[in-house]
C-alpha cells in the first residue's frame, strides 16, 4: 500500500514538471527567439551553418516552432548530420500536426524529408537473435538489442561497430559509408576455447566424488527484533531528507532567479535606451561595430534563459518537497510494526526446518521444534 502511495506522488511530481516545461513563453522571451532566429538567418547566408545551427537551439528553448526546427533540419544537412536533420524534420511534422499553423514549412517539409531519407544510410547486424543477451555498440554508445531486428541509419562517415554476447567472442567491425549506402554485417560469434586444464561438468554430473560424512548442524538463526520499526524509521528519515532537499532547491533557485531578472531587467532598460538613439527600423542587437552592445545583447538572451530555467527548477524543487512531506505523513499513518513484531515472536516459539548434507546420497531434512 505504501508503494503504491509513492508511485502515485512520483506521478504527481512529475505531471507538475512537465506542466511547467510547456509554459508559455513571455512576450519578451518571444521578441528574443525572434531576433535570434534573424541573426540564424543572417549566419546562413554566410554559410557559418554551426553557428546558426546554435542560435537556432537557443530560438528553440524559448519557443519551439516548426519553421525553427526546419531551418535547424538545414543547418545539420549542410555539416553532414543527416541523421538529426532527419529528427528535427520529423520534429516540425509533429508541431504542425499538433496545430502549430506554419503553411510555408508544411509545403516544403514533405519533400525534403523524403528526399533526406534516401540518402541516410544504414547498418543492418544480421545473424543474431535481438532475445540472445547481445549488446550492440555504434562509435562507443550502447543500443537497444531491439535494433538488430532493423536497419540503423547513421551519417556518412566511418564508424565502430562491436556485438558482443555473454559467453562468446568479442566481433569489431569498422566500415565507411557513404549517402544512401544500405550496408549488411553477417555475425557469427564463436564460443571460447575452454581454458586448458579445466574440465567442463555438466549439469547431470554430480559435483561430488565421495560420500562426505554430515555436517554438524549450524545453530538457528534469531529473528530480529522490531525490524519494521527499524525500516519504517529508515523511510521516514528519507523522507524528511528529500523534503528539506526540496525546499532547499526550490528556495535556492528561486533566490537565483529573482537576481537572474534583475539584471535582465537592467539590460533591458540599456538596451532600450540605446535603440532610442538607434535609426529607425534598425535592430540594437544586429547594429555591426558596437562590440558593448553585442555583448550587452547576448547578456541579455542568456539572462532569459537562465531565468526560465530556474523558474522550472524552483518549481521542481517545491514540488519535490510537497510529494516528500506527503509521503512522510503517510508512511506514519499507514506503516503498522505491529505485524511484524508478532511474526518474529511466532518464529521464536515455532517450527524450524534445517537441511544436511549427506554426500552422493541426496538432502536429508530435520524438522526441530523450541518451546
Amino acid at each position: 500500500m505504501v508503494q503504491n502511495w509513492f508511485g502515485q506522488a512520483l506521478c504527481l511530481f512529475l505531471l507538475c514538471l512537465s506542466h511547467a516545461a510547456r509554459a508559455e513563453p513571455s512576450s519578451a522571451e518571444i521578441a528574443v527567439a525572434r531576433r535570434l532566429f534573424k541573426e540564424a538567418v543572417a549566419l546562413e547566408e554566410r554559410g557559418r551553418w554551426a553557428e546558426a545551427a546554435q542560435t537556432l537551439r537557443e530560438a528553440i528553448a524559448i519557443k519551439d516552432t516548426p519553421g525553427l526546427r526546419f531551418h535547424l533540419a538545414n543547418a545539420e544537412v549542410e555539416q553532414g548530420h543527416l541523421v538529426e536533420a532527419v529528427v528535427e524534420y520529423d520534429r516540425a511534422d509533429e508541431l504542425i500536426a499538433a496545430g502549430e499553423s506554419a503553411p510555408d514549412v508544411a509545403r516544403l517539409l514533405a519533400t525534403a524529408r523524403e528526399e533526406l531519407k534516401k540518402r541516410v544510410p544504414t547498418v543492418h547486424v544480421v545473424g543474431l537473435a535481438s532475445d540472445a543477451g547481445v549488446t550492440l555498440t555504434i562509435d562507443g554508445r550502447k543500443l537497444a538489442s531491439s535494433l538488430l531486428a532493423h536497419p540503423i541509419p547513421q551519417n556518412p562517415g566511418r564508424h565502430k561497430i562491436v556485438v558482443e554476447s555473454a559467453g562468446h567472442q568479442r566481433a569489431v567491425f569498422e566500415v565507411d559509408l557513404v549517402e544512401g549506402e544500405r550496408r549488411q554485417i553477417q555475425v557469427n560469434i564463436a564460443k571460447p576455447e575452454p581454458k586448458a586444464g579445466v574440465r567442463q561438468v555438466s549439469t547431470s554430473e554430480s559435483l561430488t566424488t565421495e560420500e562426505s560424512p554430515s555436517l554438524p548442524e549450524p545453530p538457528p538463526v534469531q529473528p530480529r527484533k522490531h525490524g519494521g520499526s527499524i525500516a519504517r524509521t529508515v523511510v521516514v528519515v528519507s523522507e524528511v531528507l528529500i523534503t528539506a532537499a526540496g525546499l532547499g532547491v526550490g528556495a535556492g533557485f528561486l533566490l537565483n532567479q529573482n537576481s537572474i531578472d534583475t539584471r535582465s531587467a537592467a539590460l533591458n532598460r540599456e538596451l532600450s535606451e540605446i535603440a532610442m538613439s538607434a535609426p529607425q527600423d534598425a535592430s540594437v542587437c544586429g547594429m555591426p561595430g558596437d562590440a558593448l552592445t553585442a555583448a550587452k545583447c547576448s547578456e541579455f538572451r542568456q539572462t532569459l534563459v537562465d531565468s526560465k530555467q530556474a523558474r522550472d527548477l524552483a518549481t521542481a524543487g517545491f514540488v519535490g518537497a510537497g510529494v516528500g512531506a506527503v509521503a512522510t505523513v503517510i508512511t506514519l499513518i499507514v506503516w503498522d510494526t505491529s505485524g511484524a513484531e508478532a511474526s518474529a515472536s511466532k518464529a521464536r516459539s515455532g517450527w524450524q526446518a534445517t537441511l544436511s548434507p549427506l554426500g552422493l546420497q541426496g538432502l536429508h531434512a530435520t524438522i526441530q521444534t523450541r518451546w
